[in-house]
């Protein structure tokens, strides 16, 4: 009888440990593997939408890298007080794209996909940018000061890959003058990756229009330095020069000046699918 019952105890324990094993080993595999293997969290390039058109739907798109076998992706929205969360799926039918790269060489960075569009900048050899964007030879990419354009493919080795996320946030969520943003991307592991809150001005087509002429009016007036001749009386100049500067702070209050005085308000999370 004692044998019985000693033998009918380490079938209860054998048996408990294979339940549990079954049920644990997938969650210890996990953690011990992205241990192992110094798993990388998510990261995510983005180039950030500063501004928008007010009542019309607003493209959002985002390349990350799947190294880490990514879970879900997620942008919430905050409008008028109220924080708004939703999907960002994968669009599957745009394949994999470099998301990290490397300079192999000194190039120019271009304000469009071409060799004769207008130059923004320079990247030197070795530095490390994202890439936000592939348009046929061309890759948009930003650097960590924020430089961004566009370079040839062909100058950068690929560091990392991925796949491209994005949705289209409806109409009626760009109604006011602004929204912000973020992006959230999550792996299997656990990792999370987050973009800053990025702010979007949200403008009619009249006021796009302003800024555009308020540009070109710039511009013509900075060519205007060459007309201001050194015999021209010094008052004379003084005016010229406030003028410019008064329309050039104009432009750029338009373009970056958030509103720091709106009380903040209670945030509401509220999960929506994106049609």
């Amino acid at each position: 009888m004692k044998h019985i019952i000693r033998h009918e105890t380490l079938c209860s324990i054998l048996l408990a440990l294979i339940i549990s094993n079954l049920i644990f080993a997938p969650v210890f595999y996990n953690a011990s593997f992205a241990q192992s293997q110094d798993v990388d969290p998510p990261f995510i390039a983005h180039q950030p939408e500063r501004m928008a058109l007010r009542n019309k739907p607003m493209n959002i798109l985002a390349n990350i890298s799947d190294e880490s076998q990514i879970q879900k992706v997620t942008i919430t929205i905050n409008r008028g007080g109220k924080s708004i969360t939703g999907a960002l799926p994968e669009q599957v039918s745009m394949g994999k794209v470099p998301v990290l790269v490397q300079a192999v060489k000194d190039m120019d960075v271009y304000a469009k996909p071409s060799k004769k569009a207008k130059r923004r900048g320079k990247i030197l050899k070795g530095e490390a940018l994202n890439v936000t964007l592939v348009r046929g030879r061309f890759y948009r990419i930003r650097t960590p000061m924020d430089l961004a354009g566009y370079i040839l493919a062909k100058n950068v080795e690929v560091i990392s890959e991925g796949n491209v996320y994005g949705v289209t946030i409806p109409a009626q969520l760009t109604d006011e003058s602004s929204i912000s943003y973020q992006i959230t991307a999550t792996d299997v592991y656990g990792n999370v990756a987050k973009t800053d809150a990025i702010e979007v001005n949200l403008v009619t087509p009249q006021e796009l229009a302003q800024l555009r002429s308020g540009e070109k009016k710039m511009t013509r007036e900075a060519a205007g330095e060459s007309r201001v001749k050194r015999g021209t009386p010094f008052y004379v100049q003084v005016m010229y020069w406030t003028g410019c500067a008064l329309a050039g702070g104009g432009a750029y209050y338009f373009y970056s000046q958030k509103n720091k005085t709106k009380e903040e308000k209670a945030t509401v999370d509220v999960v929506v699918q994106w049609k």
